[in-house]
C-alpha cells in the first residue's frame, strides 16, 4: 500500500471512541427530527415595530430585541449540553425577514413547506406562513439592504449589480452582514464581569450627559438602547434557568 501521508492509527483511535448516551441520543434526534420553520420571531418583530413607530431607529432595535427575547419559545433537550436554542426544535430555522426584506419566494406559495438549501425543506403551518407574510408587507422595500442598493444604484448605476452578479462582492448586501457589527463581542469583559457591567456603564453614561448638558441626543439613544438590550439578553438567560429549574424538579 502505498504512503498517503494519512495517520491511519489517528482515524482507528477515532473509529474506536464509544460515544457517551446523551451524545447517542442527539445523533438519533437529528436523524429522525424533520426540518421546521419557526415564524415566532417574525410576530413579535412586527409588533413590536408597530408599537415603536416615531421612536429612535436604535431605541426600536433595542425594544424589538427585548420583545423577542421576552416571549418566543424555549427549550432544553435532554442531550443539550448548553442551554440556550435558535429555535426550539431540533432541527429548527428562523427568519430575518426585518434584515434581509421579501428574500423568501416560497412563503408566496400554499405549499406547507419552504425550501431552505438544495436538498432541505422545513415545515411551516398555515399561521406561521401568514406571519412570514405579514412580515414580508411590513419590512419588504425598506431593509438597510434594499435602501442600501436603491442609494448606490441611483449614484453608480448599474455598477454595484453587475459586481454583485459577478460575484466580486460577497456576501452580498441582502445577506444581512454589515461590517462586524454582528460579530464582535468583549467575551473577557462579559465573562469575567457580566452583562450587568455593561448596563452599569451605560447609566453612568446617561446620568453624564444629563449633568452635562450634552445636545448630541444620539449618545443618549445609543446608552438607553445598551441597557435595554443587555437586560433583554439576562432576563432570557433567566428564562432558560427558570426552565431548567423545572424541567429538575419534574425529573
Amino acid at each position: 500500500m502505498s504512503n498517503t501521508g494519512v495517520n491511519e492509527n489517528l482515524l482507528r483511535q477515532i473509529d474506536a471512541i464509544e460515544l457517551p448516551e446523551r451524545i447517542m441520543a442527539w445523533k438519533e434526534a437529528m436523524r429522525s427530527a424533520p426540518w421546521k420553520l419557526y415564524a415566532d420571531r417574525e410576530k413579535y418583530t412586527v409588533e413590536s415595530w408597530r408599537e415603536t413607530e416615531g421612536e429612535d431607529l436604535q431605541i426600536r432595535r433595542a425594544k424589538l430585541i427585548k420583545k423577542i427575547l421576552d416571549n418566543i419559545e424555549i427549550a432544553i433537550h435532554d442531550y443539550d449540553v448548553i442551554a440556550g436554542r435558535p429555535t426550539p426544535g431540533v432541527i429548527g430555522t428562523c427568519t430575518s425577514i426585518d434584515v434581509c426584506g421579501d428574500y423568501i419566494p416560497d412563503i408566496w406559495e400554499d405549499k406547507g413547506e419552504i425550501n431552505l438549501t438544495m436538498n432541505a425543506d422545513a415545515g411551516i403551518d398555515r399561521e406561521g406562513l401568514e406571519i412570514l407574510r405579514e412580515s414580508a408587507r411590513l419590512f419588504g422595500g425598506k431593509t438597510a439592504p434594499e435602501m442600501t442598493t436603491k442609494a448606490w444604484a441611483a449614484v453608480y448605476g448599474t455598477w454595484p449589480k453587475d459586481v454583485t452578479d459577478a460575484k466580486i462582492k460577497d456576501p452580498t448586501l441582502d445577506a444581512g452582514i454589515f461590517g462586524q457589527t454582528t460579530s464582535v463581542l468583549m467575551w473577557g469583559k462579559i465573562l469575567s464581569k457580566g452583562l450587568g457591567s455593561f448596563i452599569k456603564e451605560a447609566r453612568a453614561h446617561i446620568s453624564a450627559f444629563v449633568d452635562e448638558r450634552d445636545p448630541d441626543v444620539s449618545k443618549l439613544y445609543f446608552w438607553q438602547s445598551a441597557v435595554i438590550t443587555c437586560g433583554a439578553v439576562i432576563n432570557h438567560a433567566h428564562r432558560y434557568a427558570a426552565l431548567a429549574e423545572e424541567m429538575a424538579s419534574n425529573a
